[in-house]
């Protein structure tokens, strides 16, 4: 078993480092249920077993399914001698006869750090860096999200719109679900009964009264993804809910009222959606009286690129290198997040070590890029690809000739010749 002292194991300046700390996030993913991210706002937290599904959270109490066994572990912020809280780390402990796993390894007492994979029964906990970012939002986020107005979200195909949205929804505090729906994924029939619900018999195939995505993100929030495949008879219904907060299940004869916050996102200006006849106006203007948020694409936000590919590292425990996250900051990324985030999966998965470094899956981003803007103006032939190519390389690395030819399978005096053929262009 692994016992940890504070005072040695800060001694090495790993802690000071990677070490857990105040206002990081702990996210809880228990076998059964929802997982919960909790924000480590608090010096002291006692984490205890639970005979139902999922996390519960009362003040610094957390509750957790218990699986076959009862237990009790704290987690306590120790401060370094002579420190402020900002050199503090958390220490977690069990209190009893059951020991916690961090790493594989069993432990009754371990300082966590980011990263770190910690098992309690039937629990998997991680912690994260908090970030004050929404890197893409402005100084005034935390007013956005304590404010409990509505937000419609702009952004390219790919920019995080919904992983916004449900760090906001976490960020918040509010005790209900984070719900999203993809408004275009449904057929413009079955919509409303998705949004509102519908009672037993109210159509064809309705054998069962329906919970609509209002209700079960009573008190959370909704997210409706897509806004402009809304049809216009039902931005109508849906502006009757948002005047009134209340709603009629399709079939239904009572209305109900329920407590949500609604968070849209579109890749679309609403404006033009509005001026185009897409959004009716009363429903463009209403909510646009919200707050809005605008996502910039990834090629405008390299600091934002660079946190995503340390998260991600942290989350696989693999290690990208900085000169390729910089290599990557200078690609369009057209696909935004989720290709990036799609890239360095498929480079983690078929990758043989922890270092994640330039390869030649790197290369074909580039040259799809390339072929894709020379079609708009004429195409190339295949010897001018080749010297673009080479001349590439070259640069990349560092205008070393023995090492481009041994990247690119050939000779030093070919790499010059094509070298000095692109010079020359």
């Amino acid at each position: 078993m692994e016992k940890l002292q504070p005072k040695n194991y800060f001694a090495d300046g790993l802690m000071e480092k990677n070490g857990a700390r105040l206002n990081d996030r702990l996210l809880i993913r228990p076998i059964q249920g929802r997982q919960k991210a909790i924000v480590l706002n608090r010096k002291s937290f006692k984490i205890y077993s639970y005979d139902k599904i999922g996390v519960e959270q009362v003040d610094s109490t957390l509750f957790l399914p218990h699986g076959n066994s009862d237990f009790s572990f704290s987690l306590n912020l120790i401060s370094r001698e002579g420190k402020d809280d900002s050199f503090s780390r958390y220490l977690l402990k069990a209190n009893g006869p059951w020991p916690f796993k961090i790493n594989g390894t069993m432990s009754f007492e371990s300082f966590i750090e980011r990263g770190d994979i910690i098992d309690l029964s039937y629990n998997r906990l991680t912690v994260e860096e908090e970030q004050e970012v929404f890197n893409p939002l402005k100084t005034d986020d935390k007013r956005i999200i304590d404010s409990g107005l509505d937000i419609i979200i702009e952004g390219e195909t790919g920019t995080g719109k919904s992983r916004l949205a449900r760090i906001i929804h976490e960020k918040s505090g509010r005790p209900g679900d984070f719900v999203p729906i993809n408004i275009s994924a449904f057929a413009r029939g079955i919509i409303e009964s998705e949004l509102f619900g519908h009672v037993k018999g109210a159509f064809t195939g309705a054998i069962s009264h329906k919970r609509g995505a209002f209700q079960e993100a009573h008190n959370g929030t909704l997210f409706l993804d897509e806004i402009d495949s809304l049809s216009l008879e039902l931005q109508t219904k849906l502006l009757l809910f948002l005047d009134s907060k209340e709603l009629r299940p399709v079939g239904g004869e009572r209305s109900r009222k329920v407590n949500v916050r609604i968070i849209y996102a579109t890749g679309r200006r609403p404006k033009k959606l509005m001026e185009k006849g897409i959004l009716r106006q009363d429903f463009y203007f209403r909510i646009s009286s919200g707050a809005s948020i605008r996502l910039p694409p990834l090629r405008k936000n390299p600091d934002y690129l660079e946190y995503l590919c340390q998260e991600l590292s942290l989350k696989e425990n693999k290690y990208i290198s900085p000169k390729l996250i910089e290599y990557y900051k200078k690609y369009s990324w057209p696909g935004n997040i989720r290709q990036l985030l799609g890239h360095l999966n498929k480079k983690i998965k078929l990758s043989k070590g922890r270092k994640i470094e330039h390869d030649h899956y790197d290369e074909e981003l580039f040259l799809h890029e390339d072929f894709r803007s020379q079609v708009e103006d004429s195409f190339l032939t295949l010897e001018q690809i080749k010297i673009q190519y080479v001349y590439k390389v070259y640069l990349y690395m560092g205008k070393n000739y023995a090492r481009s030819a041994q990247t690119l399978g050939i000779s030093a005096n070919t790499v010059k010749a094509l070298v000095g053929k692109f010079k020359h262009q």
